[in-house]
């Protein structure tokens, strides 16, 4: 009797992993590249009926992540899944990203960079500007007490726009340039406005960790920034 309970048991698993086993399944970490302070969040997709994901080991620059199924014994049919899970800072490194079925086969790989300083990581509110070293945001007033910070529109990888309101009416330009290789060995900071809003510009050298910060008063129409001394952290 107990022996025919076990094999049911084993029966059901191996009827509910296959769901998940569609030749379809991937693995990522974001950020990528992270820096040693970043969480990292682990995203799985695929075809599958009820995933979710086991252990995470971390061990010789090996993540391995398990999924299984969550399912009853009677599974519903497979669909399209995405689910995500986090673990804590890495040490820095090049890391394999596994995801495995428990009995150990492969589904997925991908890679992960750990740098040794912070990353700056594009988003709706930050710039990664000149190689993603220097990261831009800005916070705004108006005249009724409304705030909040502008959002990016990336336009190169030196310069980039903010707006307040509404994507087709900016209201900042901002660009870092560097000019290590010149008498003034400096990195630069430019910005113009077209606003008299209150504005709060920060600039943040990750490599170095030194921060600059620009502000416009309420009511004052923005002032041409050409800082040609901002960051003196060469190279």
């Amino acid at each position: 009797m107990f022996k025919s309970r076990l094999l049911l048991i084993a029966g059901a698993l191996l009827f509910a992993f296959p769901a998940l086993v569609q030749a379809q399944e991937t693995i990522s970490a974001s950020p990528n590249p992270a820096s040693f302070v970043d969480e990292i969040t682990l995203t799985a997709t695929g075809q599958g009926a009820c995933p979710e994901f086991g252990e995470v080991t971390v061990a010789a620059n090996v993540i391995t992540a398990e999924i299984r199924s969550g399912c009853p014994f009677t599974p519903p049919p497979p669909e399209p899944f995405m689910i995500e899970t986090t673990i804590d800072p890495l040490d820095p490194g090049t890391y394999e990203v596994r995801l495995e079925l428990p009995n150990g086969d492969l589904l997925a790989t991908n890679e992960l960079l750990v740098l040794d300083q912070e990353v700056c990581v594009p988003s709706a509110t930050a710039l990664c500007l000149n190689n993603g070293r220097f990261r831009v945001e800005a916070d705004f007033e108006t005249v009724d007490g409304d705030t909040g910070q502008a959002q990016t529109l990336e336009l190169t990888d030196d310069s980039g726009l903010f707006y307040f309101f509404d994507v087709e009416n900016v209201e900042l330009i901002v660009k870092v340039l560097d000019a290590c290789g010149t008498t003034f060995n400096s990195y630069w900071v430019f910005a113009a406005g077209l606003t008299n809003v209150e504005v709060q510009l920060t600039v943040t050298d990750l490599m170095s960790g030194e921060v600059q910060v620009y502000e416009n008063p309420l009511r004052t129409p923005f002032q041409p920034i050409q800082d040609t001394d901002a960051f003196a952290t060469c190279p």
